[in-house]
């Protein structure tokens, strides 16, 4: 997905609560947020853009739900302007997110 749409999650998500619950489905992967005065809902579906970097493509194995403190993920956005895409792995069975940003010419960071 875009690095730039999962920091605008994440960002968005920091005014609303302290959490984000995320959820792959078939469908797209849904982020979810709930405070004290307000929920918020981001739905992101797949997409079958020309250009790699806009697309967002959904790989998935089963049904996954997690929530996430949103102080940790807004950290991992520190290197989007290193990196035009990043990907999301998830896995209920160790309940962990894997975030990877590659960073064109260089390599990688998890």
């Amino acid at each position: 997905m875009p690095s730039g749409k999962f920091a605008h999650v994440c960002s968005d998500f920091s005014h609303i609560g302290d959490e984000v619950e995320i959820s792959c489905a078939k469908d797209g992967v849904k982020f979810s947020s709930s405070g004290e005065l307000e929920n918020g809902n981001i739905k992101v579906s797949q997409t079958c853009h020309v250009d790699e970097e806009k697309a967002v493509t959904l790989e998935m194995n089963e049904e996954v739900q997690l929530t996430f403190a949103l102080r940790y993920l807004n950290l991992f956005t520190k290197v989007i302007p290193l990196s035009p895409t990043g990907t999301l792995s998830m896995s209920a069975d160790v309940c962990t997110l894997v975030a990877e940003d590659k960073i064109v010419d260089i390599g990688h960071v998890n």
